[in-house]
């Protein structure tokens, strides 16, 4: 760029000194005192003045020509550079936005399972606080037993047995003099009755102090007393011959269990528990199994209730179609009184026209009484007969 306006600056000086020389020439004639160049000195101050203005001048048009150029190419210059810095940021723009989009997906995301972690947590305490009270209820026998059926109680509503079974709690039932007391009664919809025993007696403080145990040694050895304390208890049960006390009663009674892992346990040790209770007519049923068997109850009730609601609109519908026979009968009977006043109605207007208007023309030809009688219609409308098939066998002939 400098060696442009040095050569721009050589050729405006070119030029100047070209024309003070012609200028010279016009004004040599006038000179009084040449010097040695041929020039005086007033000549040469103009000239110098001359050369001096004319050099400004043409610094300026040059220095002008070049912000002007400089100004077009940088700017050329910055219109390119930012087309490529966009060109380029271009990807990294979008990338980013992508990124923060995530990053807003995250937080939304993070948010929610923060909530989600903290009502776990909440659960889990309430779990640990529910786990500790069934623990401490364990220590006493009278607790285990109401432990076990309010366990038993709450499976009952779960299942959906209240609206449509009774039960009873602590049913007592008497064989060959012996009074024994089931603890729920669940009756079935065939008018049977199911007997279900939820004490939890031995076996669940054996199973409690499994539990308890530190050595595994020491948790197979109350393992044993544990599946010993069940076994014992389906003998028990066994010989109450519950399903003797009640009518339609399936033969065997149920052993609820009211923790799933009292009984899951002992079954990995002791995979026969179960056939061997069922061959005393004695069905073990752990929480999960007993909300089954209810469950089955319930959709029984539901067909039972289902069976009896069609039976009741059956019933219904024949004694509806019968009073509506009757009804019909009514309806006829009364379309025939309407057909004989219309009858009687016309013979009256026949012998008012025909025996009483005729004497009263006479009277009114008189002028005994003032005024005119108006005319009477007949009715001609007839009445519409009852299309019932089922009581007009020419209707159904036809």
């Amino acid at each position: 760029m400098q060696i442009l306006i040095g050569i721009l600056v050589g050729i405006a000086i070119g030029l100047i000194i070209l024309g003070a020389k012609k200028s010279i020439k016009r004004n040599q004639g006038n000179a009084s005192n040449p010097s040695t160049s041929g020039l005086n000195e007033a000549e040469i101050s103009i000239l110098k003045s001359v050369i001096r203005d004319e050099v400004t001048q043409a610094a300026q048009t040059a220095m002008q020509a070049s912000t002007d150029g400089t100004e077009k190419f940088f700017s050329a210059k910055t219109e390119t550079l930012e087309e490529q810095t966009k060109s380029l940021l271009s990807p990294t723009e979008k990338a980013l936005k992508d990124l923060e989009q995530r990053v807003e997906k995250l937080t939304t995301s993070y948010d929610t399972h923060q909530g989600k972690v903290s009502r776990l947590t909440e659960e889990m305490m309430g779990m640990n606080t529910a786990a500790n009270k069934m623990v401490q209820a364990m220590h006493s026998p009278v607790s285990r037993g109401k432990w076990g059926e309010n366990s038993l109680r709450n499976i009952i509503e779960t299942a959906g047995m209240l609206p449509y079974a009774d039960f009873s709690e602590q049913t007592t039932g008497e064989v060959e003099g012996r009074i024994l007391r089931p603890d729920v009664v669940i009756n079935l919809p065939n008018q049977g009755s199911l007997a279900v025993d939820a004490k939890a007696p031995e076996f669940a403080e054996a199973y409690e102090k499994m539990i308890a145990a530190e050595t595994v040694e020491e948790q197979q050895l109350l393992l044993a007393d544990h599946i010993k304390s069940m076994r014992a208890h389906v003998k028990t049960l066994a010989l109450k011959e519950y399903w003797n006390q009640f009518e339609r009663s399936p033969e065997f009674v149920v052993m609820f269990v009211p923790l799933e892992s009292m009984l899951s346990d002992a079954l990995r040790a002791d995979p026969t528990l179960v056939d061997d209770a069922m061959r005393s007519r004695v069905l073990i049923a752990s929480p999960m199994n007993l909300l089954a068997l209810l469950l089955a109850a319930h959709r029984g009730w539901q067909d039972f209730r289902v069976q009896e609601d069609a039976k009741k609109i059956g019933d219904l519908t024949k004694e509806l179609y019968k009073r509506v026979g009757t009804l019909f009968d009514y309806v006829r009977k009364t379309g025939k009184g309407i057909q004989q006043s219309t009858t009687n109605y016309n013979n009256m207007i026949g012998a008012l026209e025909s025996r009483v208007l005729p004497t009263l023309r006479k009277l009114d030809d008189l002028n005994v009484v003032d005024g005119e009688i108006d005319n009477l219609e007949p009715i001609e409308t007839s009445i519409r007969e009852l299309s019932v098939p089922e009581q007009n066998p020419e209707i159904e002939s036809k």
